[in-house]
C-alpha cells in the first residue's frame, strides 16, 4: 500500500516535469504550424536543402540557343550568282541571276547569213585564158584571196564562141537569174543577171570592181547585145600579137559595158570579170 501511494506519487512528478519541459519549448518561440518560430540551424548541406543549390543551370551545350547557324536565314538565301557561261555554239555568257526568275541574258552573237547574191570580181591574164575551163579556173584561183567566196560556184564572165553565152550562164551553169549581181564590197551592180545583160545600175569602176584611177577596158571576147564577136583569141587559147580580143570599158552603164566597139591584140594582160554564186 505505501509503495503504491509512492508509485503514484513519482509518477505524477515524472508527468508533471514532462508538461513543464514541454512548455519552455513552446515558449522558446518556435514558429511552425504551432506558432513555434523554430530556428533550426540545420542548413542541410546536403544538396537537397531545398534551396537546392542545383539552380539548374544547366551548363550542358544544351543552353538552347542553338548556335547552329540555322536560325532559319540558312545561306540559301536564293539570289544564287549562277555565273553560268555556256560556251555552246551561240557562245552564250548566261547569267542566270536565279532569283527564281531565270533572266538569261543570252549575249550570243550570231549573225543571220547574208542574201544570197551573184558577186563579181576580177582576174588576169592575157588572150590564152586556156579556153573556158582554164578561164574558170584562174577565177578560183583569184577566189582564194576573198574569204567570202570560199565554197561558192565561179565562172569567168568571157565569151568563147562567136555567141554571146552570156545571155545563157542561168541556163548554161545552174545560175539563179532572180538574185541580185553586186560587188564585193555589196554595191548592188543589177537587180539580176539578166537585167545586168541589159545594163548596170552602177558602173563597174564606181562599184570599186576595178580600182584604178580612171576607166579601164578588160577582155570580154563577147560583141555587144545582138551580135557575135569575131574577136576572142581563138576562144582565148592564144595570146598571139596578131589576134585580137573584143574588151568592156569600166565606166560605162549601158549594155556596151561588155563590148563598147574595141578590141585588143591577145598578147596583151588585162584583167577580165568573174562571177561567184
Amino acid at each position: 500500500m505505501y509503495c503504491s501511494k509512492y508509485f503514484q506519487t513519482g509518477f505524477v512528478l515524472l508527468l508533471a516535469g514532462l508538461l513543464t519541459h514541454c512548455g519552455s519549448d513552446e515558449a522558446a518561440g518556435d514558429d511552425d504550424a504551432g506558432g513555434d518560430t523554430d530556428t533550426d540551424t540545420d542548413t542541410d548541406t546536403d544538396t537537397d536543402m531545398d534551396m537546392d543549390t542545383d539552380t539548374d543551370t544547366d551548363t550542358g551545350t544544351d543552353t538552347d540557343i542553338d548556335t547552329d547557324t540555322d536560325n532559319d536565314t540558312d545561306s540559301d538565301s536564293d539570289t544564287d550568282t549562277d555565273s553560268d557561261t555556256d560556251s555552246d555554239a551561240d557562245g552564250d555568257t548566261d547569267t542566270d541571276t536565279d532569283g527564281d526568275a531565270d533572266t538569261d541574258t543570252d549575249t550570243s552573237t550570231d549573225s543571220d547569213p547574208p542574201d544570197p547574191a551573184i558577186l563579181i570580181y576580177t582576174a588576169s591574164s592575157d588572150g590564152n585564158m586556156g579556153g573556158r575551163d582554164g578561164a574558170d579556173s584562174l577565177c578560183e584561183l583569184a577566189a582564194t584571196a576573198h574569204p567570202e567566196l570560199t565554197d561558192k560556184k565561179v565562172h569567168a564572165v568571157v565569151c568563147i564562141d562567136d555567141i554571146r553565152e552570156v545571155d545563157i550562164f542561168p541556163t548554161l551553169f545552174g545560175m539563179p537569174a532572180d538574185i541580185p549581181v553586186q560587188s564585193l564590197n555589196g554595191t548592188q551592180l543589177a537587180a539580176n543577171w539578166p537585167a545586168m545583160m541589159s545594163g548596170l545600175d552602177v558602173s563597174l569602176q564606181d562599184a570599186t570592181v576595178f580600182t584604178t584611177s580612171s576607166w579601164t577596158q578588160f577582155f570580154t571576147a563577147c560583141a555587144a547585145p545582138g551580135g557575135g564577136c569575131v574577136h576572142t583569141c581563138s576562144g582565148l587559147t592564144t595570146n598571139s600579137a596578131s589576134l585580137n580580143a573584143c574588151v568592156g570599158r569600166s565606166d560605162y552603164t549601158t549594155d556596151k559595158w561588155i563590148a563598147w566597139g574595141n578590141i585588143l591584140s591577145c598578147a596583151t594582160p588585162l584583167d577580165f570579170l568573174c562571177l561567184a554564186f
